[in-house]
């Protein structure tokens, strides 16, 4: 299941943020801006793939 990995990749960035800071955001911070895109928009999908998160009360924040 694809949410399986996202999480555990998550939770390894969670856990050594300095090397992941160190690595990506001091040299570019647009791929930094990417990394929490893709994590918000595989949240929203898997969110909405299980029914935790239905898609008008999505747009109801939209």
């Amino acid at each position: 299941m694809p949410g399986v990995q996202l999480d555990i990749y998550y939770v390894t960035i969670i856990h050594s943020p300095a090397i992941f800071r160190r690595t990506i955001m001091s040299r570019r911070p647009m791929t930094w801006t990417a990394v929490h895109l893709a994590l918000a928009s595989a949240a929203t999908w898997f969110l909405l793939e299980s029914g935790a998160l239905s898609s008008a009360l999505l747009f109801s924040f939209h």
